[in-house]
């Protein structure tokens, strides 16, 4: 081999060794704007998925006190639990408590704490389902609930005078029963409504629940894609390592001659 064949080697040499260290280069920064682009939606979809996660979480709240209420409701329509004074006395307060429990859970979720707005600020079936407890008592049965010492606050909650209460009962235990059977029956005909399949808080978690879902696939398919480009980057830099290695020993292998 003489000195022209030598140059050429290793001017060939040098060319693929730069036209190889090139295209690491492109490879390397074209997977990083891939990386990073898939990396941004990735990180939108973890935020869409738990927004949605929180609305699911409070509509779940929601439709559990209003269960609660429904189930408190039912026990004013048993006389067997307004019996005594002191079952009936239990029974009213737990009502009382259900029902202005499903308003503040309801009514947090919409209007928040007063420093943030509620996960529900801006869905219409939420404040229907809130305005349905508020209707689940009518004006009839408020004044008599009442008279027995269960009065409507300005908020719309309900207060028991525990006081009143046990005179109303003592005066006319059979008004009592029957104003507590009427309230209770009333309230769970509209919480058995508000806890159909149809009503608007389970078709809220129905519809969260298939975001949910389709967000946490689409998610692992964003995953998939980032360890296929991972995969795909490793495998293009080791075939130009190897065509590298391969210039480098030819090199050596010419001027060891």
């Amino acid at each position: 081999m003489n000195i022209s064949d030598l140059a050429s080697s290793l001017s060939a040499y040098t060319s693929a060794d730069a036209i190889g260290q090139t295209a690491r280069t492109r490879a390397a920064s074209g997977s990083d704007a891939i990386s990073k682009a898939l990396g941004q939606a990735t990180e939108r979809l973890s935020q869409q998925r738990e927004s949605a996660q929180v609305r699911l979480s409070a509509f779940g709240q929601i439709k559990s006190a209003v269960a609660e209420l429904q189930s408190s409701s039912k026990a004013l329509t048993d006389a067997t639990n307004t019996d005594t004074a002191e079952e009936a006395t239990k029974a009213a307060q737990n009502f009382v408590s259900a029902f202005n429990s499903s308003r503040t859970v309801a009514n947090r979720a919409i209007n928040g704490d007063g420093e943030t707005e509620g996960a529900l600020a801006t869905d219409s079936r939420a404040r229907i389902a809130a305005n349905e407890v508020t209707r689940s008592l009518d004006r009839s049965n408020s004044k008599a609930l009442s008279a027995i010492g269960i009065t409507t606050n300005q908020d719309g909650t309900l207060s028991l005078d525990k006081q009143k209460f046990e005179q109303a009962l003592q005066s006319a235990p059979q008004q009592v029963s029957d104003t507590l059977s009427a309230a209770g029956q009333q309230v769970e005909q509209s919480t058995s409504r508000q806890l159909q399949n149809t009503s608007n808080v389970n078709r809220s978690i129905g519809t969260l629940n298939t975001q949910v879902r389709n967000l946490e696939s689409q998610q692992a398919n964003q995953q998939n894609l980032i360890e296929i480009m991972r995969r795909s980057t490793e495998q293009a830099n080791n075939r130009l390592n190897a065509i590298s290695a391969s210039g480098i020993a030819s090199y050596q292998k010419i001027f060891n001659l």
